[in-house]
């Protein structure tokens, strides 16, 4: 898979390990908290042109957010299957 550079220009946004411990804590503020830890291997994704945060345990995905033009992480239902199979970071 061919990275793409990500549609939001990166200078507006926060840094990787930012975006990665908002992440985390939304996660902890959801009721799925409580059921499995996110792994070190939660990460920044880039698919398609958009940033998207990936938690995950050692053998499920978790939660993904969608990092939004304004910087703004929004929780996704459904997902692409690219960016849980690849580990692609900016």
């Amino acid at each position: 898979m061919t990275q793409t550079k990500p549609k939001v220009p990166l200078r507006i946004l926060p840094s990787e390990a930012a975006l990665t411990r908002r992440a985390f804590a939304a996660y902890f503020h959801s009721a799925d908290a409580i059921v499995d830890p996110p792994a070190k291997t939660s990460g920044v994704r880039i698919h398609q042109g958009r940033l998207y945060v990936v938690l995950e345990n050692g053998n499920s995905v978790l939660a993904v957010y969608r990092v939004r033009y304004d910087g703004i992480l929004r929780r996704l239902r459904r997902w692409p299957d690219a960016i849980t199979t690849s580990r692609t970071t900016p």
